[in-house]
């Protein structure tokens, strides 16, 4: 491996920080209108409330947080079902962490993913953000970053995809396995969200700014949903078969292809909810699950134009 400086004739670890920064706000960005509810950084702003992972976990504040994450939809938070709590919380932490990784990796920069000095940024009540904590990224010259940014080099785009994916999924699986130690809830319902969040990541992007970077990058969301093992963890590939396809038929999306959980979120047996199922449940029609992916890609589009 070899570590690939750029001079800018100033003090080039502050110089490679601030250019990797840079180029991860700007891999976030690319996605699209809604990734950038998911800020990355690399340093804990001051005037942002943040949690170590460590700590979000712990089976006191865990339960703190998903009591916060359906404050907005009951009365009586403390008195829902913490299943479907955490659940939320979940989905909002994985779609940080998904972004954190995935988002800068179509753009040929590697994140490994370090537990022990991830943040979680709290934003609504939820953990909506991700500060990294490290100022390294791998590169590799099969998939030129997009920016000029220091970073170690790697030989090959299997050895980058490796890396950053074994480490994401380490990390999902520590947290998972803490998670469920604190509140009864099922594994495969966690990993069908952060498959969710991978599926979506793309789907996305595809409307994006970038979306020719992303399009490039479709062996990465392959990998991840459909290989039958992934670095990171033991055994089957935990991401597989959690998800299914299908295309809408007609109407202003026709054919474009959406993903369906196999396993609910559970989020609907809070009363307060008014979204009631999500339109990627299984429990729903395929027409209504239409008329929901329908509406909120052109909320999407709205959030984009208005930004």
């Amino acid at each position: 491996m070899r570590t690939r400086l750029v001079n800018h004739g100033a003090d080039p670890v502050a110089t490679a920080s601030s250019d990797l920064a840079r180029a991860l706000l700007e891999a976030v960005e690319s996605v699209g209108p809604y990734q950038r509810a998911y800020p990355l950084l690399l340093e804990t702003p001051p005037d942002m409330e943040t949690v170590r992972i460590e700590d979000l976990v712990r089976s006191d504040a865990l339960r703190a947080y998903a009591v916060r994450a359906v404050a907005e939809w009951s009365h009586h938070p403390m008195d829902e079902d913490p299943r479907a709590a955490v659940s939320r919380l979940a989905r909002r932490y994985l779609g940080s962490v998904v972004t954190a990784v995935l988002a800068p990796l179509a753009h040929g920069v590697g994140i490994v993913i370090d537990t022990g000095r991830v943040r979680a940024i709290v934003q609504h009540d939820l953990p909506q953000g991700i500060v990294l904590g490290t100022h390294e990224a791998l590169l590799c010259r099969e998939r030129p970053a997009s920016w000029p940014i220091a970073g170690i080099e790697v030989a090959t785009l299997d050895e980058l995809r490796d890396r950053v994916f074994g480490a994401l999924l380490a990390h999902c699986a520590w947290v998972f396995d803490r998670i469920v130690a604190a509140i009864k809830v099922s594994p495969q319902l966690l990993w069908s969200t952060a498959a969710e969040q991978v599926d979506v990541l793309y789907d996305n992007a595809a409307d994006g700014p970038a979306a020719a970077v992303f399009a490039r990058a479709t062996a990465d969301r392959d990998r991840l949903l459909l290989a039958e093992t992934v670095p990171g963890v033991a055994g089957p590939n935990p991401l597989r078969d959690l998800l299914y396809w299908e295309a809408a038929a007609e109407g202003p999306e026709a054919g474009h292809v959406y993903h369906v959980r196999r396993v609910c979120c559970a989020n609907f047996v809070v009363p307060g909810r008014t979204q009631g199922y999500c339109r990627n449940c299984d429990l729903i029609t395929p027409a209504q699950r239409l008329e929901m992916w329908n509406e909120w890609r052109e909320s999407v589009r709205v959030r984009g134009r208005v930004n």
